[in-house]
């Protein structure tokens, strides 16, 4: 799916720069991993010109099982595709959840903010 279509515009755009997690927790990293990581997907000229830049936005366990499992599997992904409970019900962790999701969304809106230029995005 995203894959797919990341590809499909990727020889109309110019200029590209990939935001996104690891799409497994970080916390087990130490800051000097995280920094070798990041230049060794700096520094990756294969990746950059089939991706263009890649940027990684750092979530540990907790955010991860907030946002991607609680809230994004069990809240928004039945939601999309039409799969409601009958009779709804919490189950007590939504609350907790919805904040992991909202700093996850904060990281990745300061992630897009440090790169972003004018232009950038065009109509």
């Amino acid at each position: 799916g995203l894959h797919n279509a990341l590809l499909s515009a990727a020889d109309r755009l110019p200029r590209r720069t990939l935001i996104g997690t690891l799409g497994v927790p970080a916390d087990h990293l130490t800051e000097g991993e995280r920094a070798r990581i990041d230049c060794a997907l700096a520094e990756d000229g294969e990746q950059e010109r089939r991706w263009g830049v890649v940027k990684v936005v750092w979530t540990d366990s907790a955010q991860m099982h907030g946002h991607y499992d609680q809230f994004c599997k069990q809240v928004l992904w039945p939601m999309f595709h039409y799969v409601l409970p009958e009779y709804p019900k919490s189950q007590g962790w939504e609350a907790d959840a919805w904040q992991k999701c909202l700093r996850v969304h904060e990281q990745f809106l300061e992630a897009i903010v440090a790169v972003y230029k004018p232009g950038d995005v065009s109509k």
